[in-house]
This record gives C-alpha cells, sequence and structure tokens, in this order.
C-alpha cells in the first residue's frame, strides 16, 4: 500500500507543478517602471588629463539660435569653463566648443587626476529653445579616439 501512496503524491505534486506552470505563462505581461534621470542636470561625466570635452551645439530649427549658455561645471557647481563670446548658430548648423583639462586640475581630482563635471546648456529668452540639441563628447587628445558621448537636453531658463 505504501508504494501506491508514493505515486499518488508524485501525481499530485506534477499536477500541482502543472497547474503554477500553466498560470504562470499565461499571467499577462506588466510594463516595466524605470527611473528616469532628471533632465535638469545632464549626467556627470570624468575628464583626465589628455582628454578634451567637446560641447557640440546644432540648431534643428528653421531660425536662428542666438547666445546659448552653456558651462562646463565641477561637482560644486563651480565654473570652470563658460564662453562668453556672442554665438550665432543659423538653422541647419552647428557649434562646437572645447575644454581641455588645465594642469593643475581645478577642484578636487580624483587619484588618477580625473575631475568630475557636467555640462549646463541654457537658451535665455529664446523661444526656440526646443530646436537646440546638445551633446558632450570626451576624446583622448592623443588618439582622437572617442571615448563617449552624452546627450544633454537643454534646461529651463
Amino acid at each position: 500500500m505504501k508504494p501506491r501512496y508514493k505515486s499518488l503524491r508524485s501525481i499530485a505534486i506534477v499536477l500541482v507543478l502543472a497547474a503554477a506552470a500553466i498560470v504562470w505563462s499565461s499571467w499577462p505581461a506588466r510594463q516595466v517602471q524605470a527611473i528616469q534621470d532628471s533632465e535638469d542636470f545632464p549626467s556627470p561625466f570624468g575628464l583626465a588629463q589628455g582628454q578634451t570635452a567637446r560641447l557640440t551645439l546644432f540648431n534643428s530649427g528653421d531660425t536662428a539660435i542666438q547666445d546659448p549658455d552653456y558651462k562646463f561645471l565641477n561637482g560644486h557647481g563651480v565654473i570652470l569653463a563658460a564662453f562668453p563670446t556672442e554665438t550665432i548658430i543659423p538653422p541647419g548648423q552647428f557649434r562646437y566648443f572645447d575644454f581641455d583639462l588645465p594642469n593643475p586640475p581645478p577642484g578636487t581630482p580624483d587619484l588618477f587626476g580625473r575631475v568630475q563635471m557636467r555640462v549646463m546648456v541654457n537658451t535665455i529668452g529664446n523661444p526656440n529653445d526646443k530646436d537646440l540639441r546638445a551633446s558632450v563628447e570626451v576624446f583622448d587628445n592623443t588618439t582622437g579616439k572617442t571615448g563617449f558621448i552624452i546627450q544633454v537636453r537643454p534646461g529651463p531658463q
């Protein structure tokens, strides 16, 4: 009699597992909720000696963008570089601005001489700010190879 109960128990376990598998596979999928970075503060990045950070501003609109405000900031919000020259970006064109890390680096560098920084781009009083596209490229000064590219959204002013 004992072997019969053992086989019934095994059949019951298999049936329960099969039912669980059927329920699990037919359960509707749910959308994954992701956390988005704040668009007011673009991602910070590290810049080391021998690298250049290039900010590229592209005007995708039909009218010129005048005097966008753009800066490189360190982790404490201190301006490392700002570009005070008047800038006009005609429709369909772009401008780029390079920042090389000076020696000694500003702020508090890590053990490798790298400084954490970010880019801030604002279009002050410009109704065409939605047409301004910005990106930051970090490349090696010796080889010219790109390390990475970050897309930057213009912040509200």
